[in-house]
């Protein structure tokens, strides 16, 4: 008998043993029967894209059945272990969220590792905790899963190492092909610090994985993989194991390369249906990324529809801004796929649709509240208190974030110390209705452990609260369709809609535009190639940039985009497009601050559609400078926090100039002398402003304010931020700018905007000054004297002579000395983009604001009496709205 044959009566003697650990009788086969029936319509799941929830709960009834079938403790481990690996590969089907799919995958997988049972079984032993170890591999990559990323991989790096060390306790005798199993461990653990980028770690493993197979090959030649087990370990080690060995360092290993070539080339892939192009199974993004490269040379255009369709419904009961965004964005990407085949086929309007329609999804629902018209006291009412409980959610998902993930004492510290506090101190801000329980809400959000239910339970109260809002309402007016496309463009005929989507998976930037030519409304597309390198290099144009970076902004040519006679343009960026300075971009003499007078920012479509309405007739502005400025400007005295709020609440305009700060996943935030200042602290206060100037760094940066948050088509900074909260405009800084280059360019739009210009021309035309005369002025005054002079002339007061720091921020040493004294040197450094181009306008200032009689909406005792016997009526079960 040859060495393989004998391997053939050990498997079939182990493979008889396993099933003779299975109920006996009848029962035993029924468990048999009903087993394979729900394993057949696992796979038939496991194959579609997108599923409903009926068809996934039924197959998971299914598993539930299996297990309660089970006659013995063998069997019980095994149903358990088949129900995590089928949660496992359908993580993103879920009914309720990918998160949900993998808790429970973990929990089925630690049940069935618990029987010891599986001990006796290697091949089930091993899959068992493999499947753990690759299932918290995968909640590294979920921005919700309990554990954080760190904790996860070390979790999935103990299930590895303890197959290791299981193996390492085992013989042949046990197992025929204990080899294999080793060399599928060892492909898991290079996987794992790929994910860590240890690649030197995961080439040696996948060397020792690649060995192992193409040694049993050689050994026993090509029959050895007739055992199923062998089969699946060299379909799923092997082409993975390749090209990683090739991709890190091929060069090493040209022998072993070429010998895995010559297998493949006789045995092929036929197991792999994804075999040429590696998609990384651990990440909720590869059936994103697959519809999106799909869909633009117009495959898959139903499944993608269905799929945006299920993760819209997902996004609706999600219960944090962070689950909703990972939803949005995935919408988003494929959407962009879409949108380039639309537009390759000249169907524009569909194509914009399809981009604005999915985007600035929070912002819209945030901005609801000031859109909304009312016609009964109850709609009122119950809007707000919808307002109310969001701003609650938001809080308090937000901040526990903070403390149940990676996580500083200062963050803590924070959120118990000043913004329970607040909450509690501002009770009538936030709750005028006097209908919420906030003694019960700061107490239960206290004790974080509770926090969890106190949002879950709060959530279902507000999503029934939201669908009265939505029943009384008119119409929907957060819907874009193409009459609202059109009847926006016609009332604002002078400008030029541009949409501007660079999004991940695509290597271009697609523009679609829309104008008004008198008689209807003329759509384009043009796609410009941009590189990945240029799209992260803009992204950091803040603290991190040096100006000897090259930085080429001629990607775009806005000759070819912009219409004849069209001088007003109105930006959409998608989140990657909002980090560009486009004022500056384009080729030399046609960037697009030389082809246009006016350039705006919008946080949606719909912004310029709708129109804010506001209970205070404002009149007047406000202007305040913070503390620790290096120069100053005359203007009001300083005021207190609670000064500043009532000032706001009254005028029409608002402008401070001093510092601020936007920190990765946290709320942009004014510096101003002894306290910080939030938009959120205002909330509706803020309504109705006119204008409002945020003269301080980072006051439109492109970054996420909610920890961990995802690169979503929101609209981010403190610019924004203000107009969520229902101002009409707003200046911001897309990044860090020295004081003195700000006051300079704030002090040319001070002076065009008091003879009547309009403000967003005013500062665009202030950014045109400064390249065309305004550098060279300052310029030669550094060289030859009269700065003092220059800056008076633009109402800035000096008490020292200000330096090249001052203008340019902190220069290196070697740099200075030429900077000081060469014009050439200076004269770069000043007409460079970092230094004018990251100042923006964000709104229409001339859109219209509503005045709303505030008289029908007062709250009395008889209209909060008659509302609170309208909440008793919705079945409202939290128990934090009063409902008596």
């Amino acid at each position: 008998m040859s060495v393989f044959d004998r391997l053939v009566v050990y498997w079939k003697a182990y493979d008889e043993r396993k099933l003779k650990a299975g109920s006996k009788g009848s029962k035993g086969l029924k468990f048999m029967r009903l087993y394979n029936e729900v394993a057949g319509r696992s796979d038939d799941l496991n194959r579609e894209l997108t599923v409903s929830s009926h068809d996934f709960n039924s197959v998971d009834r299914g598993y539930r059945k299996l297990y309660r079938l089970a006659g013995n403790i063998y069997e019980r481990a095994s149903a358990r272990f088949s129900r995590g690996v089928f949660l496992y590969t359908n993580f993103q089907k879920h009914p309720v969220s990918s998160i949900q799919a993998l808790i429970e995958a973990v929990d089925e997988f630690d049940f069935a590792l618990s029987q010891k049972i599986l001990n006796n079984y290697p091949d089930r032993y091993v899959a068992c905790l493999t499947q753990l170890g690759n299932t918290y591999r995968r909640a590294a990559n979920e921005y919700l899963y309990p554990l954080s990323p760190n904790e996860c991989r070390i979790k999935a790096m103990e299930c590895f190492q303890g197959v290791e060390k299981y193996l390492s306790n085992r013989s042949g005798s046990e197992y025929p092909s204990l080899s294999m199993l080793h060399a599928e461990n060892y492909a898991n653990k290079a996987v794992l610090h790929c994910d860590l980028k240890e690649y030197d770690a995961s080439l040696i493993l996948y060397v020792k994985s690649a060995e192992i197979i193409i040694s049993e090959i050689k050994r026993f030649g090509l029959r050895f993989l007739q055992y199923p087990k062998n089969r699946m370990v060299y379909s799923s080690v092997i082409g993975l194991a390749y090209r990683s060995i090739k991709s890190i360092d091929g060069q090493r290993y040209p022998v072993l390369l070429g010998e895995i070539k010559s297998i493949v080339d006789v045995v092929g892939y036929p197991d792999l249906s994804f075999s040429i192009r590696y998609i990384n199974s651990s990440s909720t993004e590869n059936i994103t990324e697959f519809l999106s490269r799909s869909v633009i040379s117009g495959e898959k255009i139903q499944t993608s529809e269905r799929y945006i369709s299920e993760l819209f419904g997902k996004r609706y009961f999600s219960l944090t801004d962070h689950e909703s965004d990972i939803l949005a964005r995935s919408i988003q990407i494929i959407s962009s796929g879409m949108a380039r085949y639309l537009s390759s086929n000249n169907i524009y309007i569909d194509a914009l649709i399809c981009l604005e329609g999915c985007s600035n999804l929070r912002a819209s629902e945030l901005m609801l509240y000031f859109w909304q018209r009312f016609t009964k006291t109850d709609h009122f009412f119950t809007l707000r208190l919808s307002y109310s409980i969001s701003q609650l959610l938001r809080s308090i998902s937000a901040q526990t974030d903070f403390i149940h993930r990676d996580t500083t004492k200062s963050q803590k510290e924070c959120f118990m110390n000043e913004v329970l506090p607040a909450i509690n101190s501002e009770r009538e801000e936030i709750d005028p209705l006097d209908v919420l329980y906030l003694d019960r809400f700061i107490s239960t959000a206290k004790n974080l452990d509770k926090s969890k239910a106190l949002v879950a339970s709060l959530f279902a109260d507000l999503q029934i609260i939201q669908a009265e809002v939505e029943k009384q309402s008119k119409s929907d007016i957060t819907l874009i369709t193409p009459n609202v496309l059109v009847k926006t463009i016609e009332r604002n005929p002078g400008f030029l809609l541009v949409k501007l989507d660079i999004q991940q998976y695509m290597n271009d930037l697609l523009v679609i535009t829309a104008h008004w030519n008198g008689k209807r409304v003329v759509y384009q597309s043009h796609s410009f190639p941009i590189a990945s390198d240029l799209i992260n290099t803009v992204s950091q144009f803040d603290s991190g940039f040096h100006y000897d970076t090259d930085v080429d902004l001629s990607f775009i040519d806005w000759k070819k985009i912009l219409p004849e006679g069209i001088n007003r343009v109105a930006l959409l960026p998608s989140f990657y497009a909002a980090s560009f300075p486009w004022v500056a971009t384009g080729n030399d003499g046609e960037k697009l601050v030389d082809l246009v007078d006016d350039v705006i920012w919008l946080p949606g479509i719909l912004s310029i559609y709708n129109h804010i309405g506001t209970k205070v007739r404002r009149e007047g502005a406000c202007r305040v400078e913070g503390k620790n400025l290096r120069f100053s400007d005359s203007v009001e005295q300083s005021l207190t926090k609670v000064e500043l709020a009532h000032k706001l609440s009254l005028v029409e305009e608002f402008s401070y100039l001093g510092h601020g700060e936007h920190r990765q996943g946290e709320i942009p935030e004014l510096q101003i002398g002894e306290y910080t200042f939030i938009a959120d602290e205002l909330g509706e206060k803020l309504a109705g402003i006119k204008l409002a100037e945020i003269w301080a760094c980072e006051a439109g940066m492109n970054r996420s304010d909610i920890p961990f948050g995802c690169p979503v088509n929101e609209p981010f900074g403190m610019d924004m931020k203000m107009m969520l909260h229902g101002v009409n405009s707003a200046i911001g800084t897309l990044w860090r700018v020295p004081e003195l280059t700000t006051r300079i360019i704030k002090g040319k739009y001070d002076v065009l905007k008091n003879e009547g210009i309009s403000p967003s021309k005013a500062l665009l035309a202030a950014q045109r000054w400064w390249l065309a005369t305004g550098a060279a002025q300052y310029s030669d005054a550094h060289l030859f004297g009269g700065v003092n002079e220059f800056l008076h002339s633009l109402g800035i007061s000096t008490s020292t002579e200000p330096s090249v720091d001052d203008l340019l921020g902190p220069v290196k040493a070697n740099d200075k000395k030429r900077i000081e004294n060469e014009r050439k040197a200076l004269l770069d450094r000043l007409k460079h983009p970092h230094t004018w181009a990251g100042f923006r306008f964000c709104g229409l200032y001339e859109h219209e604001i509503e005045y709303i009689d505030p008289s029908p909406f007062e709250v009395t005792e008889e209209s909060r009496a008659e509302f609170l016997k309208y909440l008793s009526t919705l079945g409202l079960k939290s128990g934090f709205i009063k409902t008596s």
